[in-house]
């Protein structure tokens, strides 16, 4: 399935499934890190599941993978790790918390320099995830993602973050464009 395309008919068959079979469970937000399978509209409109994803807000959209070529091949400066409110738009709902990290310094400048002059197709095609360019995004990242989890489902609880007729509100209940975690999730990261 490519982006914009409609899920499959059985998709949603299969999430009314998943429906029928929670509904023992009441529960205020799910999260979806790991699921890999996109929520169908009637999902995303019964429930507020929350997604894990691998770049910052408004960031590239896909599996990490496609993440991280899309950061080489724009040179990008920085990255980070949003949980966002779930959608039938895969990896563009609203921002519920995210935390950004630098893409340079001493452990990136070297590697940036390595694949300089190279396109992303000959890198995909000669070194493809060996590329250690690639390999340390990767790890930046997912040194991120549990604290993300764990660190979300903190605000969301203390109340600095609330999700509201599918909407991001703050503790005062005024729209935002999802909550800035980068301070929690460094001394995480650091410790």
């Amino acid at each position: 399935m490519r982006q914009g395309e409609p899920l499959p008919p059985w998709r949603r068959e299969y999430d009314e499934v998943v429906m029928r079979l929670l509904e023992p469970y009441p529960f205020d937000v799910g999260v979806l890190a790991g699921y890999m399978l996109i929520a169908s509209d009637i999902m995303c409109q019964r429930y507020d599941l929350l997604n894990l994803h691998p770049a910052p807000p408004g960031g590239p959209v896909g599996v990490w993978q496609e993440v991280i070529w899309q950061l080489i091949a724009v040179k990008a400066e920085r990255s980070g790790v949003t949980m966002h409110l779930a959608t039938p738009e895969v990896d563009r709902g609203p921002p519920v918390a995210y935390c950004l990290y630098p893409l340079r310094g001493p452990s990136f400048d070297p590697l940036w320099q390595e694949v300089e002059g190279r396109s992303v197709l000959e890198l995909r095609q000669v070194e493809g995830e060996d590329n250690r360019l690639f390999q340390e995004i990767r790890r930046h990242g997912v040194a991120r993602e549990l604290p993300m989890v764990v660190e979300t489902l903190r605000a969301l609880a203390d109340g600095r973050v609330a999700i509201r007729r599918k909407q991001v509100v703050d503790a005062h209940g005024r729209p935002i464009p999802g909550l800035d975690l980068t301070p929690e999730i460094e001394r995480v990261v650091t410790a």
